[in-house]
């Protein structure tokens, strides 16, 4: 039979043939499918059509199959549970799993969003890797594209159709040596914010920050005397100086567990940023993903409470 003539035929109508072959009885086969006795009967007769066979006949002890019925009833009830299988909602069990997911993110990302996740996935899925990548030009692409399962960053152009999970609102903070006199003060002017070289961390390598468009809107401007483009090397390149950085305020409560410095408010407001979860909408209904994705938010949401 060609390929195209399949389109005759409704497959679920092999459901009907399978309990038929149970059952031998077209009222219990009714009763069994949710269906009319006549409507069992209307069926039969395009089965009967598509394999060119009575397949079962009336008698005294029920339906009675044929030599061609009982020949196809296995691979009938093989195709039956493939195509119930292929229909059902894929189902994902995260410890027999061993799933790779590649993550975009800076290392803001991975201090603020991903560490808290790890020592949960060790325990529930011992087996799956996560493979951090950094964020590049071609990130939006790769999401696009399969190679990459998911984007952390702040936001990204709305004509690329992702999906997207808001995580929380980040603010910023200043953040010395403990030793600096900053840190002795209780409250930072802008004239001693601004009478101190400082340290810009760019994880992207990006000139010009929200502070310094702050400050030119104030009509003022800072000395930047060190450009980096790690949150993670910057405690220690604070310590003992004269440096003064401005990051994210999650990242300078993390490098307080680094090293002995001294967060304090800036003088001026600062406007945040919102960071989020990005992903393909290919991947929404995937279980795997969506497990690994609300695992993830789950664990934003306890360490935002804390």
């Amino acid at each position: 039979m060609r390929k195209s003539n399949l389109m005759r035929y409704n497959a679920s109508h092999l459901v009907v043939f399978q309990s038929l072959m149970r059952t031998r009885n077209v009222t219990t086969t009714a009763s069994e499918l949710n269906m009319s006795q006549p409507a069992v009967s209307r069926v039969l007769a395009h089965l009967r059509e598509m394999f060119r066979d009575p397949l079962f006949m009336r008698s005294s002890e029920g339906m009675v199959p044929s030599a061609r019925a009982l020949a196809i009833a296995n691979q009938v009830s093989v195709i039956v549970d493939d195509l119930a299988d292929l229909i059902s909602p894929e189902e994902f069990e995260p410890s027999r799993s061993d799933r790779v997911f590649r993550v975009a993110s800076t290392d803001y990302g991975v201090n603020t969003v991903l560490r808290p996740l790890f020592a949960k996935l060790s325990h529930l899925a011992p087996d799956i890797q996560v493979e951090i990548v950094p964020i590049s030009i071609d990130s939006q692409k790769e999401l696009t594209n399969g190679s990459l399962d998911l984007l952390l960053f702040t936001t990204v152009s709305t004509e690329t159709n992702f999906s997207s999970k808001f995580l929380f609102k980040e603010s910023y903070s200043g953040i010395c040596c403990e030793t600096h006199n900053l840190a002795k003060q209780k409250k930072v002017g802008l004239e001693e914010y601004l009478k101190w070289p400082h340290m810009v961390s760019t994880p992207l390598g990006r000139k010009g920050s929200v502070v310094d468009r702050k400050l030119a809107e104030l009509g003022r401007s800072r000395h930047v005397a060190l450009r980096q483009p790690y949150f993670t090397t910057a405690p220690l390149l604070l310590l003992n100086s004269d440096l003064v950085l401005t990051i994210p305020t999650r990242s300078a409560v993390l490098m307080l567990e680094i090293a002995p410095l001294k967060i304090f408010q800036l003088p001026f407001e600062a406007p945040g940023f919102e960071y989020n979860l990005y992903w393909h909408p290919r991947s929404d209904n995937d279980a795997a993903h969506l497990w690994f994705r609300e695992l993830l938010c789950k664990q934003v949401d306890q360490s935002r409470q804390l």
